[in-house]
This record gives structure tokens, C-alpha cells and sequence, in this order.
């Protein structure tokens, strides 16, 4: 059974690419300021549990990685003003 995502907007597609760009540098380069903002869009969580949740294949933590790509969509949004 394949995973259905259902995006509100266009932007958040936008956000999930460049979410998916700082996720991949944090995992493979040991990142801290990747790490360090993305422990900041989860309220702070720890990065291994962050780290686990990401490495985790279906759709079980699909609320949390949306609270995450919001919250980087409302960050983009405030650069880019």
C-alpha cells in the first residue's frame, strides 16, 4: 500500500524539498546548524530521536513531519518578507 500525501498548498511542497536538502546535510555531514534547526522546528527535540523518526519508512510520523514543514514554510515565508 503506498503512503498518501496530501499537501494544502504548493508551498509546502517548496518547503518539503528544501526541508529534505537541510535533512539530507544533517544526516550525512553531521551538520550542527542543520541538526541545531531542526532540533528548533520540532520544539526541541533530541536529535537522535529526530534522526529516528526520519528513518522510519510509511506514514507513521506523518503529523510531526508536517508540524516540521509548516514551521519551515512559516521560516521561509519570514526570509523572504
Amino acid at each position: 500500500m503506498d503512503d498518501v500525501w496530501c499537501f494544502e498548498s504548493c508551498g509546502e511542497e517548496m518547503a518539503i524539498e528544501d526541508l529534505n536538502i537541510i535533512i539530507d546535510a544533517a544526516m550525512q555531514f553531521h551538520g550542527n546548524n542543520g541538526r541545531a534547526y531542526l532540533c528548533t522546528l520540532w520544539d526541541g527535540e533530541q536529535w537522535q530521536s529526530i534522526k529516528r523518526k526520519l528513518l522510519t519508512d510509511g506514514s507513521v510520523w506523518y503529523v510531526w513531519w508536517m508540524d516540521g514543514v509548516r514551521r519551515h514554510l512559516s521560516n521561509m515565508d519570514h526570509v523572504s518578507e
